[in-house]
């Protein structure tokens, strides 16, 4: 079972240089230490980070605890209130980054 687990996370490493890219785009610490958990779910970068982040989910714990259909509409709201140019995580987008979350905080 853990070495299935530990094939599984293989999938997702996380390259360094994906990693140097937070020390860019991030402006303080806490919001650093936020965006080293959010870019270890699939496919987060920069503008899905600050949305999670915006809409109050700023580890992987938070993101793993919630329904896919929370983080959907708290993303959308976050996009009303504060008028972005960007669309909701798709439902299949936020179930992959809720398991993935769910297995990262399950193992660690």
């Amino acid at each position: 079972m853990v070495n299935l687990f530990r094939n599984f996370l293989v999938m997702y490493d996380v390259k360094p240089q994906k990693l140097r890219e937070i020390e860019k785009v991030s402006s303080c610490e806490e919001e650093i230490k936020s965006f080293h958990e959010l870019y270890l779910l699939p496919g987060v970068k920069e503008i899905r980070a600050r949305l999670y982040y915006e809409a109050g989910y700023k580890f992987l714990a938070d993101i793993a605890a919630v329904l896919p259909e929370q983080i959907i509409y708290d993303t959308g709201e976050v996009i009303k209130q504060k008028n972005l140019d960007l669309k909701v995580p798709l439902l299949k987008e936020v179930k992959t980054h809720i398991t993935v979350a769910k297995a990262y905080t399950y193992y660690q």
